[in-house]
């Protein structure tokens, strides 16, 4: 198995979104911007140097930290024919937001995620893992969440002509974690269902924050030569985080710059990755929608109010089996028992900050 260049999960608010802060607005700083009022219906202005706050804020919330790489793996030889569990490389790239919902974990993401991947033909119970950590990269095993089934929740939600396909959106139902290794960041649906943005959240100028986990940034490099400890490739863990503007095509919002900022950069990789709000400081930054595709000014996403009807409606939804030995969650008091004695959900990261690289030229995170 390859060995992970941390380097930090850089953040790289450089991308874009902090350049455009810093050449085209830095002598702006009394200039006025449409912005999100929690207590008003409508967009109010506000100071520059406030709204620059509020972006950075999202960047290290928990909202955004909620979205996480997906490591493929490849065998040689089935499980059947080696006789025990041995991964021979780690491949591919893919993003999807860990969200908690009726007490159990679930990774939400685009279906052509994991179709274009593996073509659902799985070589192993396990043919992809999920770091339960946002910003450290597992040591061991036990500390990735394995695949129990997948959910097919599009399915249950009809595409009426909308600008994307409902059904690109499948729930990857995660075996319980330990409490050792219980997940730090994701969104807690059961103690705040409003994490999902309604609606009459989205406006035309809204500025919009978009994550994920590209291919240009997230590729594996593999060895000449099997290294002296092993080792026969590596990857770099790199969260990409854009910055766009709302505007409403056809009914639906999508994130863009075709009136200002330039282009985005190559996001390819990043679908299943979140698009949040950027509201008022201390306010809850909230989940708008997931990516499902991106050109170089428009990023196509599922609403966030798409999904939470799709959540609704997942007990009728198409399941497909990953584990065969998956027989069910926990008991609700045992997870609930569980996720009390992990103290999850804080917005302290489960590793030292040193060990983790945050690059913003704008405000360097200590």
């Amino acid at each position: 198995m390859g060995q992970a260049k941390r380097r930090g999960n850089r953040d790289e608010r450089i991308a874009q979104a902090t350049r455009r802060f810093a050449t085209e607005q830095a002598e702006a700083s009394s200039k006025k911007m449409k912005f999100e009022n929690s207590e008003k219906e409508e967009p109010v202005e506000i100071e520059f140097d406030v709204f620059k706050k509020a972006f950075d804020n999202v960047c290290i919330s928990t909202t955004i930290k909620a979205t996480r790489r997906i490591f493929f793996n490849y065998l040689d030889k089935k499980v059947e024919e080696r006789g025990f569990f041995h991964v021979d490389a780690m491949y591919g790239a893919g993003s999807g937001i860990l969200v908690k919902h009726e007490h159990t974990f679930y990774l939400l993401t685009a279906d052509h995620v994991i179709g274009n991947a593996t073509s659902y033909k799985f070589l192993n119970e396990s043919p992809f893992w999920i770091p339960s950590q946002a910003n450290c990269f597992p040591q061991e095993l036990d500390a990735f969440l394995m695949p129990a089934r997948i959910i097919h929740i599009g399915d249950t939600v009809p595409d009426q002509g909308k600008r994307y396909e409902s059904k690109d959106m499948i729930l990857i139902e995660l075996f319980f974690p330990s409490v050792k290794h219980m997940p730090d960041h994701f969104l807690d649906l059961d103690a705040n269902p409003d994490l999902l943005a309604t609606r009459e959240v989205f406006f035309s100028g809204q500025y919009l924050v978009s994550a994920g986990y590209p291919f240009d940034k997230n590729s594996f490099e593999w060895f000449d030569e099997k290294r002296a400890d092993g080792m026969t490739h590596s990857t770099q863990v790199s969260r990409l985080i854009v910055d766009g503007v709302c505007e409403i095509d056809e009914g639906e919002p999508i994130v863009s710059r075709r009136l200002h900022s330039g282009t985005f950069p190559n996001l390819s990789g990043a679908s299943g990755g979140i698009v949040t709000n950027i509201p008022e400081p201390a306010k809850i930054v909230k989940m708008l929608g997931m990516m499902v595709s991106a050109g170089s000014t428009i990023v196509r996403f599922i609403p966030s109010y798409v999904i939470a009807e799709a959540l609704s409606l997942k007990q009728s939804a198409k399941v497909t089996s990953v584990d065969p030995a998956f027989k069910g969650q926990p008991i609700l008091l045992m997870r609930k028992m569980f996720l009390d004695l992990s103290g999850h959900g804080t917005d302290e990261d489960s590793v030292n900050r040193e060990t983790v690289e945050y690059y913003n030229p704008l405000n360097p995170i200590g």
